[in-house]
């Protein structure tokens, strides 16, 4: 008789010990998952909830009307403006799929970045021309520091973010 009490008293707490781990594990699951993971933008929304920066092209800064002023980070270059993206402050970037699959994708590209931290911009060439300027080579290998640095940028397509860009090439007579 006491082999079968013993017997039963086990089988119940091994019961109990996975019925309690599978409950904690799915609580953890569903409470991490619902919670959005801070500096993460899946669309402007997001960003401009969060009263983030947007790094953007100079060139396209008029257009983009969705973001507003306050929010945006100017930039002279698609390197200098992944930089930003990957150091701060900018946590979104609009990029077009071109530069984005050879800067972030391919990893093959080359460009420099003002590394004064006083210069008020960041662009490829610091305001102050006796500042130095960093050079980041995408296309080294592995053991340099630049090796794979974007890998973990991801994109996010955002439907509300539509630009049509009408250019104009010159036709000869």
């Amino acid at each position: 008789n006491k082999w079968s009490g013993r017997i039963i008293s086990f089988g119940f707490m091994v019961f109990t010990y996975i019925t309690v781990a599978s409950y904690s594990a799915k609580l953890i699951d569903s409470l991490l998952s619902s919670v959005q993971q801070p500096g993460k933008v899946s669309s402007l929304t997001d960003l401009i909830g969060q009263g983030g920066k947007m790094c953007m092209l100079d060139a396209i800064g008029d257009i983009v009307t969705q973001v507003p002023e306050f929010n945006r980070v100017r930039m002279d270059n698609y390197g200098p403006m992944l930089e930003k993206l990957y150091n701060g402050p900018c946590i979104g970037a609009i990029i077009g799929k071109t530069p984005y699959q050879q800067l972030v994708l391919a990893q093959n590209a080359s460009f420099t970045v003002c590394s004064d931290p006083r210069d008020p911009f960041g662009f490829s060439t610091c305001q102050n021309e006796t500042h130095t300027v960093e050079e980041i080579n995408l296309g080294c290998t592995d053991g340099c520091s630049s090796y794979r640095k974007y890998c973990d940028i991801i994109d996010t397509e955002d439907t509300s973010l539509n630009l049509v860009i009408g250019v104009a090439w010159p036709v000869a007579a």
